[in-house]
């Protein structure tokens, strides 16, 4: 757990700085949108028809 406190004090420290702080909001967009991509997003008709991802995947978003 100490790379939790260590991620925590570097993300308050760059949300106080003014170069940091945009930074930081640009990642959390990006991260914010993850929940509406699928794992196949950008993937060729071809390549879909040889990767199937299902419930014993490690991929939690097959389907």
């Amino acid at each position: 757990m100490r790379w939790i406190n260590l991620a925590a004090q570097k993300y308050h420290r760059l949300m106080l700085s003014d170069v940091g702080r945009p930074y930081l909001e640009k990642e959390l967009r990006t991260i914010a949108g993850w929940n509406t991509s699928k794992w196949d997003d950008g993937l060729s008709q071809f390549d879909k028809l040889f990767i199937k991802i299902g419930k014993e995947s490690n991929d939690g978003k097959g389907g």
